[in-house]
């Protein structure tokens, strides 16, 4: 069975034994695909509320309160 076919919730190791911060992984993500990330740290009422906001005007909801908290 694949991971994508289960219903139930899991935690499972994405990218090796390597251990990274949300950061790092940003960056290195970006740094394989050739382009540059931007961190920015909001306080997270104010980032629920933007991602509202953009969520509203592309109809899609790109990030939720459960993410954020996490």
């Amino acid at each position: 069975m694949n991971a994508g076919d289960g219903y139930e919730d899991v935690t499972m190791d994405a990218v090796g034994p390597e251990t990274y911060t949300y950061r790092e992984l940003v960056r290195l993500i970006a740094c394989k695909i050739g382009r540059q990330a931007r961190n920015i740290q909001l306080r997270p009422a104010l980032a629920l509320l933007l991602s509202r906001l953009i969520g509203y005007l592309v109809n899609d909801t790109p990030v939720t309160k459960d993410e954020i908290g996490g």
